[in-house]
């Protein structure tokens, strides 16, 4: 095995002596801080196409390793050599612990594990019979992490879960017929995720938001472009930013205006990224294969000096990918719930069904009603009031769609995407398919001066 080092004069010297302070700064109690852990994905796995969509989480013989980066990789130590497959760490906020997905033996379902890097000491948390992927951890000690669904009419995705990091009380929190992958937590405590519909039609893959128990799921970003099946997951920098790739792009969007303000990190010749991890408020670490190499290697990427070459390090045999460092970092908020299990519905709201960017022809109609879709059925249908609004009741943690229709009982616009309301939820919307970053009016709508319309079993 032969690695490539790229090592500098002076220059490199005092990048590499600033990249020893800051970790040695993380923690000192912690002889593992500052140490990097990532995924060695052998190369002979895959293909180009595999790795450009993001289509390997399940594949056999990866490990995840860990290592010093004070001056160059060195003292490389494979953490998971005694599993068929692992990948996906992530470091708990306190960094005394880690997360990941492993596959133990070579049939063996894709699990949870914890891994304290005190005694390296190895933990399995879920025990279920299908694939589980993609953990990160929560504010609260929980793990979220995506589990295969396999429906009885063969459709198959992943959801989203939560389990405590004792295995205890599992609970889905997602539940649209959608892949829901790649989720982590945001500052503010909401967890941000991938998710692409798969049923009845394929659609774009994009962000959602919604909190850890599963309510108020909302779009964060949409890509202007088809290309998002190879959306990375998404890290929150300490500048207000959310970083991640997308077919090999280096993406930063503002957390607080993520619908418009996409920005290019990075030139398409100077390589392409496939994950990144935020060190500080100036520089990311990266997976990113350079124009001149055959693998996904690790990089340094400066914003003062928009260089990626600060620190390089690559192997011949491997695509280092999904990089982390040991480091404390701050807890995000921990956000409440009004879910209480012992109902069965919730309550949605809508202010105007025809604040719509969708346009319409004109002698098609005005809004009547309010169509209520579920998987295969029609769930019901209500009037909208004279101010476009409607108040229903559903059925909780079930998928739904709304369409608005004329008088006549004819489509105007719609099915909207999929939406669920967890139970006792309370959630509303400004209207179908408005711009999500304007608040609506300050107007009570007169939908909710009534009693919802009941569209439950």
């Amino acid at each position: 095995m032969q690695y490539n080092y790229w090592k500098y004069s002076l220059l490199s010297g005092i990048f590499f002596l600033s990249i020893a302070c800051f970790f040695s700064a993380c923690n000192s109690k912690n002889s593992f801080a500052g140490k990097v852990v990532f995924t060695q994905l052998p190369i002979n796995n895959l293909n180009d196409d595999q790795l450009a969509q993001m289509d390997w989480k399940y594949l056999p013989e990866m490990n995840i390793v860990m290592a010093n980066m004070e001056s160059t990789l060195e003292n490389i130590e494979v953490l998971t050599k005694d599993f068929y497959s692992a990948r996906a760490p992530e470091v708990n906020f306190d960094g005394e612990s880690m997360v990941f997905s492993g596959q133990k033996d070579e049939n063996d379902t894709w699990q949870i594990w914890t891994l304290k890097f005190n005694g390296l000491e190895f933990s399995q948390v879920t025990q279920s019979g299908k694939d589980c992927t993609d953990p990160t951890w929560l504010p609260d000690g929980r793990i979220a992490f995506s589990q295969l669904i396999e429906e009885e009419n063969g459709l198959k995705y992943h959801a989203l879960f939560t389990i405590g990091s004792d295995g205890c009380c599992e609970q889905r929190i997602s539940f649209q017929p959608h892949e829901d992958l790649n989720a982590s937590v945001m500052n503010d405590g909401r967890i941000i995720f991938t998710s692409r519909q798969v049923y009845p039609e394929n659609g774009r893959t994009k962000y959602l938001v919604m909190r850890p128990d599963g309510t108020k799921a909302e779009l964060f970003y949409l890509p202007e472009d088809n290309y998002g099946k190879s959306l990375s997951d998404a890290v929150e920098d300490d500048n207000g930013n959310v970083l991640f790739t997308n077919s090999g792009r280096l993406i930063s969007i503002k957390f607080s205006h993520p619908l418009h303000s996409k920005y290019d990190l990075l030139q398409m010749n100077q390589g392409s990224v496939m994950s990144v991890f935020p060190m500080d408020q100036n520089q990311y670490l990266l997976s990113i294969k350079k124009p001149t190499e055959h693998s996904f290697g690790l990089s340094v990427f400066s914003l003062n000096g928009n260089e990626s070459n600060d620190f390089y390090y690559s192997n011949a045999e491997f695509n280092l990918v999904e990089p982390v460092i040991i480091m404390q970092r701050e807890l995000p908020k921990k956000l409440p719930t009004r879910v209480n299990m012992e109902l069965e519905s919730g309550h949605f709201f809508c202010m105007n069904s025809d604040n719509s960017d969708i346009d319409i022809d004109v002698q098609s109609g005005e809004t009547a009603k309010i169509q209520v879709l579920g998987l295969d059925t029609i769930l019901g249908e209500t009037a909208v009031e004279e101010d476009g609004s409607f108040y229903v009741e559903l059925e909780a943690d079930q998928p739904v769609r709304f369409q608005t229709l004329n008088g006549a009982g004819e489509i105007l616009r719609g099915p909207s995407s999929w939406m669920w309301i967890r139970p006792n939820e309370r959630r509303g919307c400004t209207g179908c398919h408005a711009d999500r970053e304007i608040a609506p009016e300050n107007v009570v709508p007169k939908a909710i001066e009534k009693q919802p319309v009941a569209m439950v079993k």
